[in-house]
């Protein structure tokens, strides 16, 4: 018995004094590593947050700058783009100015060329007709051609010259032709391109006609100071050797509206 209380004596004095010391170390010593453990995951943790916010910063401070630049650049291209409009619109007022000053002297040149004198005028006549038998081109010398702007059957501005022409160009189709110029006594007249519109006829007279004779058609080329001016002889019978051309008018207002 003593010996047995012996043995239960000193194991309780071992267990007592030195495993439950030690298991109480263990346990601290294992409690202190993850409590170490813990600390390092919260200090990695909040290094990470810290790198996070620091490079967020960082974006947003080159965002700002990139937002400042942009407002910058911005500010200076309208800037630039408003000096250009104004540039632009400043030109297009000097050359509206610059337009309505030629269109006034343009307005006074064309004024001043339909009420100046006539200095020169000349007239190419072709006239188409039926004629039978005729074979070779010929020239009439003293049978010429008169030409003659009319109103209230009196000659307003008259061309002439001695001489015409004939010349076959199908069977039984002759072409009259002459060449017209100002007629000296008309020269000494008062007579501007402006006072033809008053003109009611064109009368052309061939010397060389057939008397009467059936025409086909034919044309004056009409130029007065340079301006030329086409017109057509219709189809018609001729009265002795005296051709007219009807509605005159209108065909100089169009050809004086040009000039403008």
């Amino acid at each position: 018995m003593k010996i047995a209380f012996w043995i239960f004596v000193s194991a309780f004095l071992v267990s007592t004094i030195f495993v439950a010391p030690f298991l109480q170390y263990h346990e601290a010593e294992e409690s202190r590593i993850k409590a170490n453990n813990e600390i390092s995951t919260l200090t990695e943790t909040k290094m990470s947050i810290s790198h996070e916010r620091d490079d967020l910063q960082r974006k947003q401070d080159r965002a700002d700058a990139m937002l400042g630049a942009f407002a910058l650049t911005q500010g200076l291209t309208n800037a630039a783009f408003d000096e250009k409009l104004d540039h632009f619109l400043e030109r297009f007022r000097e050359m509206e100015n610059q337009l309505g000053s030629i269109e006034k002297m343009s307005k006074a040149k064309v004024v001043a060329q339909l009420e100046s004198p006539i200095k020169s005028c000349s007239a190419l006549i072709q006239v188409k007709v039926h004629v039978a038998g005729w074979e070779s081109a010929s020239t009439f010398w003293d049978q010429g051609a008169l030409l003659a702007f009319v109103a209230d059957q009196k000659a307003i501005l008259a061309m002439k010259d001695s001489r015409s022409y004939a010349r076959p160009v199908a069977k039984d189709e002759v072409v009259y032709e002459a060449t017209v110029q100002f007629d000296p006594v008309d020269s000494q007249k008062d007579v501007s391109l402006k006072s033809l519109l008053n003109s009611q006829l064109l009368q052309i007279t061939v010397l060389s006609l057939p008397d009467p004779v059936d025409v086909v058609e034919g044309s004056a080329a009409v130029t007065i100071n340079g301006l030329t001016m086409q017109f057509q002889i219709a189809q018609q019978r001729s009265i002795g050797r005296n051709l007219g051309v009807s509605g005159i008018r209108g065909i100089l207002q169009k050809e004086f509206n040009t000039l403008q």
